[in-house]
């Protein structure tokens, strides 16, 4: 029973913790934060903090692995079964909905945040879960390319495609018209016919 409670105490914890940073990065730039700001916004000693986080970047690594872990876990449960196409498609529509959902909150983080400590921890993630699906993919059929190469590219694509969209809110393309794009990219449909 006391192993519950103390489950429960962590993720609680966590949570908070999370939160708090949320809410700081909207105001100013992770270099501009500190540790004792952090634990006194969210009222949790700084002993604790140190307990579950080495700093404030692997705070927000953890949390961007979170917020990642939370939305691949709404995807079809037979992701396993999807090819890497299929994968980058649901992930790219993940995130345009992630963003959609949240976007003045991203848009005031990323104002503030557009930096490339902060960037690299969201590349890094988004990396490593398409590095993972093109290591499955690639035990069943074989590339004829090392898979850091193909993960690096489809990394690089998606994660610019947002990136663009970030630094740009002058222009204004729908969610469908992003996917609309992504697919058209994904399946090689590059090319109109001139006749």
């Amino acid at each position: 029973m006391p192993k519950q409670k103390e489950d429960l105490r962590v993720l609680r914890t966590r949570k908070l913790l999370y939160s708090t940073l949320i809410t700081l990065l909207q105001k100013q730039s992770i270099e501009d934060l500190s540790v004792v700001g952090i634990c006194d916004m969210a009222m949790v000693h700084r002993t604790t903090f140190y307990a579950y986080f080495e700093d404030k970047y692997h705070l927000l690594t953890c949390l961007v692995e979170e917020i990642k872990h939370n939305e691949l876990e709404k995807l079809d449960k037979n992701m396993n079964e999807l090819n890497l196409k299929d994968f980058c498609r649901a992930a790219a529509l993940t995130i345009l909905n992630y963003i959609a959902e949240h976007e003045d909150i991203i848009r005031k983080i990323f104002e503030n945040n557009n930096n490339e400590k902060v960037m690299s921890v969201i590349r890094t993630s988004l990396e490593r879960s398409i590095k993972d699906m093109v290591h499955a993919e690639n035990k069943q059929i074989g590339y004829k390319l090392p898979v850091y190469i193909i993960s690096t590219f489809f990394t690089g694509g998606i994660y610019n495609v947002f990136y663009f969209w970030l630094s740009n809110p002058e222009i204004h393309v729908t969610r469908i018209k992003w996917m609309e794009y992504i697919d058209i990219i994904l399946n090689d449909d590059l090319y109109t016919q001139i006749n």
